[in-house]
């Protein structure tokens, strides 16, 4: 018996009648994209006529996945990613059409055609459609740039800044032009160059001011850098995530590597930034200075705690005396001194260990 196939999920099926019935429920899912003219269709096959026939001069046709616009050389390939990465997505924009896993990425993403900006600047009231761009752009107010070069010192406001820098020093050039083949080490660079080729307008993303060399990069972009979704996921305990980068150093907490060695005293760390917060140690570093009453510090988490002090809120109780204090580590010093009484308070005449003066009073009375 010859059995039909569908081409968009490859079920196969006995009869055609039951494949056209079965190819219906394709008609809404237009998974294949061309990365020319950013087309989409049902099926590779469809695709494939498009590119020939609306594209025939261009010498590397761009396949694109219409879900996260990664791009690939031929049909086959871009069929097998749709297969592997996206099925099952039911969450879907009815606007663009993107397919995401959970509805919290959907409502995240709808915020790019509603314009909706829920979170907003309390210094110059600038609104931001998510957190994470709030928390970047904080940084232009603050100064902050918690992200330093290893080779050169230099500070950078976002990871992405710093990984991009980073490039430029090893000589790598990652992000290359499609229609010329001139590779680059920033992927700005790159925008700037694709757009002598097309004259085309500029994509930049209104969250963290990124520019984007076409509107299906500026669309992959905000997905996983501003919607929470998160396409690479750890083969161990099935944690996700958004980067590669962010994976490997993940992988680590599962291998037990730890790449970057301190020169002072041997310890070794998972990350680059874990080295550089223990360094300060040794070079007696303190950035962080508590407002009230000048004291510094190595870690900006220490200077929180250390906050508390000025604080009137005391949640940590004594449960011997009752006193209050700021902090954990003030009430583990104070119970110490109830240890100390604790051995001067025994009785002399069957030898009762009472933890307060007032109780070892009263026991006394006992033996008179």
């Amino acid at each position: 018996m010859m059995h039909r196939q569908c081409p968009v999920c490859n079920l196969k099926f006995s009869h055609k009648d039951v494949l056209i019935r079965h190819m219906k429920t394709h008609q809404q899912d237009k998974p294949f994209q061309c990365g020319l003219c950013n087309k989409v269709y049902t099926t590779t096959t469809n695709l494939n006529k498009h590119m020939k026939r609306a594209h025939p001069g261009e010498e590397k046709p761009i396949y694109l996945c219409s879900y996260c616009s990664e791009p690939f050389s031929n049909g086959d390939t871009l069929s097998r990613h749709v297969r592997r990465h996206h099925e099952g997505k039911c969450y879907q924009c009815s606007i663009c059409r993107r397919a995401f896993s959970s509805k919290n990425c959907l409502d995240i993403h709808m915020r790019t055609h509603s314009g909706e900006k829920p979170y907003q600047c309390m210094t110059c009231m600038k609104e931001f459609s998510h957190t994470s761009g709030l928390t970047v752009h904080i940084r232009s107010h603050t100064g902050e740039k918690p992200y330093k070069c290893t080779n050169c010192n230099k500070d950078f406001t976002t990871w992405n800044s710093l990984a991009a820098h980073k490039n430029a020093h090893m000589g790598e050039k990652p992000y290359r032009c499609t229609i010329c083949s001139k590779e680059f080490s920033y992927k700005n660079s790159l925008s700037t160059h694709i757009r002598s080729h097309k004259g085309g307008e500029q994509h930049q993303c209104s969250v963290c001011g990124i520019v984007c060399a076409n509107a299906t990069s500026l669309s992959v972009h905000g997905m996983r850098r501003h919607t929470g979704e998160k396409p690479h996921v750890c083969s161990v305990c099935s944690m996700r995530f958004f980067a590669k980068g962010d994976l490997k150093l993940h992988m680590r907490t599962h291998t037990g590597e730890r790449p970057y060695a301190c020169s002072f005293c041997s310890k070794s760390y998972v990350t680059r930034n874990q080295l550089k917060l223990h360094a300060r140690i040794h070079w007696g570093e303190k950035p962080f200075q508590c407002s009230v009453c000048s004291k510094r510090f190595h870690r900006k988490g220490t200077l929180t705690e250390h906050m508390k002090v000025h604080s009137s809120v005391k949640p940590y109780h004594c449960s011997v005396c009752a006193r209050g204090f700021a902090r954990s580590n003030d009430l583990k010093r104070h119970m110490k001194s109830h240890d100390s009484e604790k051995k001067s308070h025994v009785c002399p005449v069957c030898s009762r260990v009472l933890t307060r003066q007032c109780d070892y009073n009263r026991h006394i009375r006992i033996h008179t």
